[in-house]
């Protein structure tokens, strides 16, 4: 059963067709024009919402941060601001600011525990605690459910924007004494004495596991879903996992993009920029002796469109993708360019590197595009670039995480080098212990479908932290939507046991 929305989209109208029965997780399972259904998959509604009214992408915007979107009805939640300080390791620095959180307490009795979800790189919502299985977690032990918006993301803005002087402020160690500070405060102002536990997703995940780590006084467990506690600069594991789920699909579809890629790589060494630029329906002609506009089109293509297929990947929806590619049309490479330009749904694709560079240098305002401060933290302390560079994946081997290092010389500085990103991953997996941190009470999950589950924990760390491999499903899966009888019953099992564990913490 679906409700309907429409969105105004520049001249085009558009119909978003949001499941809101059965306890579904995400956005969509197809967006509409008016000769009826024109994508399949969870990344297409998300595309089409991101599109600026221009009909050119040329930001990163449309790459999906985070866990997926949350649906469902409001329900009873407060909007709250609180005072958090600027610098929590500067004594003489007495600046503050607002961080924005919800909190629901409609089933909440007073002593039971306090489940606090830390939001990351995107947008907090109150339907993260509302209308998913966080909720009915809480709802289990008569808890309240708290939504705590990361610092420079969403409504939660330390400084007046984003310059470089004022990222500095953006940092793992500042978002946990936010946590730690926030909780506190809340436990003296409002008598919040029951135990306090600390939920994340995606990188917020490893705020909460390394929460749990820093603070065992504050939190009594951690509950990490889709955690890649592991700091990395490239990543080309993520495509291998991404070629992984296809091959398990149907093995014949990552032959079909593999093929593709053979014959992408013949035009460019033929220098047919025409044909290149007409297939994937570029702004401007490709200048093909730029590798970094090449590694950008090849970003676009394995990473936004077929990588977050996977990431994203509701149920069947895999199996569509790999459906339309094997049908195919005359030969694979405008099979996979049919597919990318129905992706993006007609918008034209700008892979001029120095227009992108140039757009996150001076565009330095708060806005809905997480990139700017989420890339600067990539750069400073977590890497998480992914890549190309695995032969166990059907794009190619010509991107390479070459072309983040050097998106972060041109937008953040000269300074931003290979060696000052890699130096902060090395202090980022000593301080927290990389796979093998020294914690209890700290549940990880992951789908196998996730490609953020290879910088994650796999096996139990100990008999107090378990790890909850869920097979077949993808990333953040496990905390998103309400529980149904139409799980899969590797969720319902899965979410039986994170039950029963928090149980045995109170």
């Amino acid at each position: 059963m679906y409700q309907n929305f429409i969105l105004q989209n520049s001249s085009e109208k558009l119909q978003i067709g949001f499941c809101v029965s059965l306890g579904c997780r995400f956005e969509c399972l197809c967006y509409y024009d008016q000769s009826g259904c024109r994508r399949f998959g969870p990344l297409g509604c998300h595309l089409v919402v991101a599109l600026p009214s221009s009909r050119v992408i040329n930001t990163l915007q449309v790459i999906r941060r985070g866990p997926p979107k949350k649906l469902g009805p409001a329900r009873a939640h407060t909007t709250q601001f609180f005072t958090q300080r600027l610098d929590h390791f500067d004594v003489f620095n007495n600046a503050t600011w607002q961080q924005r959180y919800f909190i629901s307490t409609d089933v909440y009795v007073p002593g039971a525990p306090i489940f606090l979800l830390l939001a990351g790189e995107w947008e907090a919502d109150p339907v993260e605690i509302e209308f998913t299985f966080i909720s009915q977690l809480a709802a289990n032990f008569s808890g309240i459910t708290i939504d705590l918006e990361h610092r420079y993301y969403g409504q939660s803005r330390p400084t007046p924007n984003t310059s470089l002087e004022n990222l500095k402020y953006l940092s793992v160690d500042q978002a946990l004494e936010d946590a730690a500070n926030f909780a506190l405060s809340l436990k003296e102002s409002l008598g919040l004495n029951g135990p306090w536990i600390v939920i994340g997703e995606s990188y917020s995940a490893n705020l909460a596991a390394w929460a749990r780590a820093r603070y065992p006084h504050i939190f009594v467990g951690a509950y990490a879903s889709s955690a890649p506690i592991l700091a990395q600069l490239g990543i080309p594991e993520y495509m291998e996992v991404v070629n992984e789920a296809l091959v398990a699909t149907d093995p014949a579809c990552p032959v079909v993009i593999q093929a593709s890629t053979d014959e992408l790589d013949a035009l460019i060494l033929n220098g047919d920029a025409e044909k290149i630029t007409q297939l994937f329906n570029l702004a401007s002609t490709i200048d093909l002796a730029n590798k970094y506009d090449l590694m950008l089109l090849r970003f676009y293509i394995s990473l936004i469109v077929f990588g977050q297929e996977v990431q994203y990947a509701v149920r069947g929806s895999l199996a569509r993708v790999c459906e339309t590619l094997v049908a195919g049309q005359s030969t694979p490479l405008e099979t996979v360019a049919q597919f990318f330009r129905d992706t993006f749904n007609g918008a034209q694709i700008n892979v001029v590197t120095d227009d992108l560079f140039s757009y996150y240098k001076n565009d330095i305002q708060f806005s809905d595009d997480v990139n700017r401060p989420w890339l600067y933290h990539s750069a400073i302390e977590l890497g998480y670039y992914q890549s190309l560079a695995s032969q166990n994946q059907p794009f190619g081997q010509n991107m390479t995480e070459e072309l983040f290092l050097r998106f972060n010389a041109e937008v953040y500085g000269p300074e931003f080098t290979r060696e000052l990103t890699q130096s902060g991953i090395d202090r980022t997996n000593l301080a927290f212990g990389g796979l093998n941190p020294d914690v209890t009470r700290v549940i990880y999950t992951h789908g196998t479908l996730d490609p953020w589950h290879a910088l994650g924990r796999e096996t139990d760390l100990n008999p107090d932290s378990p790890v909850i491999m869920i097979e077949g499903l993808s990333h953040c899966y496990d905390t998103v939507g309400v529980p149904s009888s139409d799980d899969p019953q590797q969720l319902i099992d899965a979410r039986l046991r994170i039950i029963e564990i928090v149980s045995s913490w109170l």
